[in-house]
C-alpha cells in the first residue's frame, strides 16, 4: 500500500512537471498579497473614472478612462481626445463590453457602431493598459515585489505596491516622426531606450486598481534629459453603485460576430471588429519600441 502511494505522487509529481495537471501557487509575500487583493476586485460592483497620462511628453490630448462592473457584467471604455489650435475637442472612444453571456465592442468613426465578438477580449484591448490589470494576475510576471506606504486616491485607502518585472536596455533608433492626432508614443524619445520596467500598483481593501505607475528604468531616455517617462493611470471618481444604464451599449448592435484579436504589444490597435484607422485611438507604451 504504501508503495503504491509512492508510485501515484511521483505520477502526480511527473504530471505537473510536463505542464498536465495544476501547479501550487507559489506566491507568497507581497507578490501573493498583490494579487490576492487584485484578484478579490473582481467581484466587486463599481465604477471608476481614469486618468491616463504619459510624461514628459507634451501632447494636446487627453485620454479618459471608466470601467463599470456588475459581475458578472462590465463594460470598458477608452477615449482619446483631441484638442485643436481653436480648444475644439475631437474625441476617439471605443467600448469593450460583456453583457448576458455575450461580448460587444463599440467604436466611433463617423458614427458610433457595436458588433458582437465571438470571443472576449483583454480588459481594453491594449497592451499599454491591459498590464495595469493583467500582469498581476499571471504567474512570474514581476521579480521582484513589496508593500510600500498607504495613500490616498481619489477618497479611497490604497495599498500600494512596487513591483519590478524581468528586462534589459536595449539600442533603439530615433523614432519617426509623431502623427497627428496620434496618442502619445514613448518612441518619440532617441539615445539608450530600456525594455525595463517598474510598476507602483495600488488598490483599494476591496481590491479595486486605484492607481498604476509605468516607469521606464535604464537611460539616458532622451537625448539632453534625465526625465524618465512614465506612465500614470490613475482613479479620479470611484462608486460601487450601478445601475442598468451604466451597461447599456452606446449604439444598436450592427453586421456579424466579429472575432475578438488582442492588441499586439506596443501598436495602436483599432477596436476589436473595426476598420478604424491603425492609429486613431488607444494609447502605446512608455518607452517601448514600436513595430512599425
Amino acid at each position: 500500500m504504501r508503495r503504491m502511494t509512492s508510485v501515484l505522487l511521483l505520477v502526480v509529481l511527473a504530471a505537473a512537471c510536463r505542464g498536465d495537471g495544476p501547479l501550487p501557487e507559489k506566491r507568497e509575500g507581497p507578490a501573493g498579497e498583490m494579487s490576492k487583493l487584485a484578484a478579490k476586485g473582481d467581484a466587486v460592483t463599481h465604477k471608476a473614472s481614469y486618468r491616463y497620462e504619459v510624461a514628459p511628453l507634451k501632447v494636446s490630448q487627453e485620454t479618459r478612462v471608466t470601467i463599470v462592473s456588475r459581475p458578472p457584467d462590465s463594460l470598458r471604455h477608452l477615449d482619446v481626445v483631441t484638442r485643436g489650435r481653436s480648444g475644439q475637442e475631437v474625441s476617439s472612444p471605443q467600448w469593450q463590453f460583456q453583457k448576458n453571456g455575450e461580448f460587444f465592442t463599440c467604436f466611433k468613426i463617423a458614427t458610433v457602431q457595436c458588433r458582437v465578438n465571438t470571443s472576449p477580449v483583454s480588459t481594453f484591448g491594449h497592451t499599454d493598459l491591459d498590464d495595469f490589470y493583467e500582469l498581476v494576475r499571471k504567474r512570474d510576471s514581476f521579480e521582484s515585489v513589496k508593500e510600500t506606504e498607504r495613500a490616498e486616491i481619489a477618497g479611497e485607502s490604497a495599498r500600494c505596491f512596487i513591483a519590478q518585472p524581468p528586462g534589459k536596455a536595449t539600442p533603439t533608433p530615433t523614432a519617426a516622426p509623431v502623427e497627428t492626432g496620434a496618442p502619445p508614443r514613448a518612441t518619440r524619445f532617441t539615445g539608450q531606450i530600456s525594455d525595463h520596467f517598474q510598476f507602483e500598483l495600488c488598490y483599494s481593501d476591496d481590491g479595486l486598481l486605484l492607481r498604476g505607475v509605468r516607469t521606464l528604468l535604464g537611460g539616458p531616455v532622451r537625448t539632453g534629459s534625465n526625465e524618465r517617462p512614465t506612465a500614470t493611470l490613475e482613479a479620479v471618481s470611484i462608486t460601487r453603485t450601478v445601475t442598468a444604464k451604466d451597461l447599456e451599449l452606446p449604439a444598436p448592435v450592427t453586421g456579424g460576430a466579429q472575432s475578438a484579436t488582442p492588441a499586439a504589444k506596443g501598436a495602436s490597435p483599432s477596436p476589436a471588429g473595426s476598420a478604424a484607422p491603425a492609429r486613431s485611438v488607444a494609447p502605446t507604451r512608455t518607452g517601448s519600441r514600436s513595430p512599425s
